[in-house]
């Protein structure tokens, strides 16, 4: 299992402290570039989302991630539910970044 999926089974009870989480996130994929050499770990918009999700939820709801992220809950929201894109400051408390590479998937 690579790193970015072990991120994604991780439950963080409300009780955590938001650098706590970015700090063992962080960990958890540098000892993944470590392991795997430079083939970093890519992710889709659903996984950005699934990881939003994971955030907000760990939080207690949209206003505590909100204010954890200093922005207002209902831009939280538009993000979340796809009507903006997700910034870089977002990005980045999800231990992120965006990348100029495009991932495709087949047509159902």
């Amino acid at each position: 299992m690579r790193g970015h999926e072990i991120l994604t089974q991780i439950s963080w009870s409300g009780d955590v402290h938001p650098d706590t989480i970015a700090s063992i996130e962080a960990a958890i994929l540098d000892l993944d570039r470590r392991v795997h050499g430079t083939n970093r770990p890519s992710f889709n918009q659903m996984d950005v989302h699934k990881r939003l999700t994971a955030f907000i939820d760990g939080r207690g709801g949209y206003r505590k991630a909100a204010d954890v992220l200093g922005i207002s809950k209902s831009f939280l929201y538009d993000m979340h539910s796809g009507e903006r894109p997700v910034t870089a400051a977002v990005l980045h408390r999800l231990g992120l970044q965006r990348s100029t590479r495009e991932i495709f998937t087949p047509v159902d």
